[in-house]
């Protein structure tokens, strides 16, 4: 099997997962983000045969054409008569932050045929135990009060975590037992409490008083991409739950999401604000950002501001 779909909302499960796959085939990598390129593109790289290298790996990024992006009729046969004959010598891995769309034909070929993984929304206690791994493979162990602090402290977003965690482990330089006195040390609350803030200026279009937090946080040493990264699960959380209310009740949507109840009423009524459009569009754009300052085409801070002045 050489053809992947992961789906998820955190970009660390999907670099985790990604990985797994990785292992057996990490030869000749090629990146290709969707945002800025083409089906064409893609199938061009993915049936190029080189005369230098056996095999090669193919990652494309934010491949929403398998969720809410439309392909044209030409694309779609394109895309569909390379999944009935795929190139044998590259292994492609589709990665998408958005629920994918299972009337599509592309997906149910997927699914029939090549490896499908979706990643559902970490539950609480699977945070901790993420938590307790991740210090594991970096040879620290940590205390089970300092676990559930760091994570109830970035509201149990598995991305905010890991960087949290990676700032902890960077601190301390060689491994050690993290303890509880140590993270509550470490782990600002002032700083948590003006990230929410920050975020829920955002949501609400109040762009004076995201400026503040965010030039309060800039101060604090905060690495804008933790900011997109939160932005961006509030966002998709948002679109979420808003399209969910279309069809079911809040216990459902609760249950689902595995969200808790106050949790799903606040999104319910973030959603009022926006169409479900628009916030595909925010999403889209802060993942295009995210790729753009991880591959050094933008300066991290001065996009997150382009960003807050073109979306309030």
């Amino acid at each position: 099997m050489n053809i992947y779909l992961i789906s998820g909302t955190s970009y660390k499960q999907i670099e985790e997962a990604q990985n797994k796959i990785l292992e057996s085939n990490s030869k000749n990598i090629t990146i290709i983000n969707y945002n800025d390129s083409s089906i064409e593109d893609i199938l061009s790289e993915a049936s190029y045969f080189s005369l230098f290298d056996d095999e090669k790996t193919l990652i494309v990024k934010n491949s929403n054409f398998f969720s809410t992006a439309k392909l044209t009729d030409k694309e779609d046969k394109m895309f569909n008569d390379y999944l009935a004959n795929p190139n044998p010598a590259t292994t492609i891995i589709f990665e998408t932050y958005e629920k994918l769309d299972s009337r599509k034909k592309i997906v149910k070929t997927m699914k029939d045929k090549f490896k499908v993984i979706e990643l559902p929304l970490l539950k609480n206690n699977e945070v901790i135990l993420k938590i307790n791994n991740y210090m594991k493979e970096n040879k620290f162990s940590i205390d089970s009060k300092a676990s559930e602090y760091i994570a109830a402290s970035n509201n149990y977003n598995y991305d905010l975590i890991i960087n949290e965690l990676d700032k902890i482990m960077l601190y301390y330089d060689k491994p050690c037992k993290i303890e509880y006195s140590d993270a509550y040390k470490l782990t600002s609350s002032v700083l948590n409490d003006n990230n929410f803030k920050y975020v829920d200026a955002m949501i609400n279009k109040n762009l004076q008083l995201a400026i503040k937090y965010f030039n309060e946080l800039i101060k604090m040493k905060t690495d804008p991409i933790a900011l997109i990264n939160l932005l961006a699960r509030e966002y998709r959380l948002t679109y979420m739950v808003g399209f969910l209310n279309k069809s079911t009740n809040e216990f459902n949507i609760s249950r689902s999401l595995g969200l808790q109840n106050w949790q799903v009423s606040k999104y319910i009524k973030q959603a009022y604000n926006y169409s479900l459009d628009d916030l595909l569009i925010k999403l889209n754009r802060l993942g295009n950002l995210d790729y753009k300052i991880k591959s050094g085409k933008v300066d991290k801070f001065i996009g997150l501001r382009l960003f807050m002045l073109e979306n309030s």
